[in-house]
């Protein structure tokens, strides 16, 4: 059994990575377990917690359906799991998204934080891109052949090629035939309004129509450009 963690800023692609792998590997084992290795939205894990106690929100361990999906995740495999995390065997794959598609798909589903005019960039969702990509650069720079990074734009375009990708760097069993529904776990915008999956969006970078001059000269000012030049993003100029 392969044991894998994955993780990514918010609206990454982290739920169609993590159903890709469920249903394209042998063998594979992927963590959702919230508070006991760390929120797939923030820094990757080196060990486990089985206690939650790190968790910053306790009223998280008092909801049954996260819990039922946490225990049904762990399979009885708590053993394993230890001693995966002990041995370095846990493998991780970093979901990532350019910041201008991040910052427009993050701010569609979670508004700007209380007290931000709308037409005001939330520099705290850019400061987050910033933090997280970094040390996922960092921590996969030490452990290359346990640790994929997928860019979100080379997965909506091909996202066979990434699984296979996947299954290379990280030595796992591909199963006889892809499966794909993106449609079951990716959204344009919430689910509760009926909202599907529209790859030509990100593909055709669409949402850069939604930005003014303004918009793009504030992103611009927060990003780190050392971790743009290291994921291989470039700058976008205003039109």
């Amino acid at each position: 059994m392969k044991f894998i963690k994955i993780n990514g800023a918010r609206r990454s692609g982290n739920n169609y990575v993590e159903w890709l792998m469920n249903h394209n590997f042998k063998n594979v084992h992927v963590f959702f377990l919230g508070n006991v290795t760390g929120w797939r939205h923030g820094l990757p894990p080196t060990s486990v917690d089985w206690s939650g106690g790190d968790w910053d929100e306790p009223g998280w361990l008092a909801n049954k359906s996260h819990m039922k999906r946490l225990f049904s995740s762990i399979g009885g495999l708590q053993y394993e799991i230890d001693n995966a995390f002990a041995d370095n065997e846990v493998r991780y794959v970093f979901c990532v998204k350019n910041p201008y598609a991040y910052y427009h798909s993050t701010s569609k589903i979670w508004g700007h934080p209380k007290g931000h005019p709308k037409d005001t960039i939330a520099k705290e969702y850019v400061d987050w891109w910033n933090s997280v990509n970094r040390a996922y650069i960092d921590f996969a720079r030490e452990r290359p052949t346990r640790c994929y990074v997928v860019f979100n734009e080379k997965l909506i375009v091909d996202p066979e090629t990434e699984v296979n990708n996947i299954a290379t760097r990280l030595d796992l069993k591909r199963t006889d035939t892809f499966v794909n529904q993106p449609d079951v776990v990716m959204v344009n915008g919430p689910i509760s309004k009926g909202n599907k999956f529209n790859a030509n969006f990100y593909i055709n970078r669409e949402y850069l129509n939604d930005y003014s001059t303004k918009t793009i000269n504030e992103i611009n000012s927060y990003i780190d450009m050392g971790v743009m030049e290291n994921l291989g993003y470039e700058i976008v100029q205003p039109r």
